[in-house]
């Protein structure tokens, strides 16, 4: 909250409660409260995810991402989704914005546990950026309305659609690279990133992997 406080300073402070959700949804915001679903986050070996969740599903259900999934939620609640969901470029940037800040409040916390990868996710994505790229705009998936295609791009299954070894959520960490880019270049305040639009932060990024 003291990040919120220093970059989002219209932003009110909300009240935090814990509940028990069933295994549902990890947080709820609503009018200056927050609640967190306590259940979602009792470490990735605890016996009763094994019969509900995969691997990396149980990977981001661990106490160290509470704060931060508190986080994403407020700023979501504050900046909530304004452009075409069916745009897979409106898509990955709306999700890198709020992974890139994540990273800026919890440094302690790597990019990887933000969005459930291992050491060998990771490694695919840094190698195969560049081809993961050409594939998006070959394809003419970048601008393309089409649901089911962009909705594949941000699903935790493994993408496999784009090629063997290729992580889930792919969308989401080319989004937090373009994001991180575009904040490199231009040093924009945090209040200021969250209203920039999609094709503007991809311009002034001069992302080209």
């Amino acid at each position: 909250f003291a990040f919120v406080e220093e970059n989002f300073p219209a932003i009110k402070i909300p009240s935090v409660y814990m509940h028990v959700s069933g295994l549902n949804q990890n947080v709820l915001v609503g009018e200056q409260v927050l609640s967190v679903s306590i259940d979602k986050y009792m470490g990735k070996d605890y016996p009763l995810y094994e019969a509900f969740f995969h691997d990396y599903e149980r990977r981001l259900m661990t106490e160290k991402l509470i704060a931060p999934d508190c986080l994403a939620g407020l700023l979501l609640s504050e900046y909530p989704f304004d452009g075409n969901e069916n745009i897979l470029l409106d898509r990955m940037i709306h999700e890198g914005k709020v992974k890139y800040l994540l990273q800026k409040a919890f440094p302690q916390i790597t990019i990887n546990e933000l969005l459930g990868y291992n050491e060998a996710d990771m490694e695919w994505c840094e190698k195969n950026e560049k081809m993961l790229w050409r594939t998006i705009v070959g394809n003419k998936h970048l601008y393309t309305p089409d649901q089911m295609t962009t909705m594949r791009y941000f699903q935790p299954v493994p993408s496999t659609f784009l090629s063997d070894g290729a992580p889930g959520n792919i969308g989401i960490w080319l989004g937090w690279q373009i994001v991180t880019r575009y904040m490199n270049e231009t040093n924009a305040a945090a209040n200021v990133l969250m209203t920039t639009k999609a094709q503007d932060v991809l311009n002034q990024s001069k992302y080209k992997p």
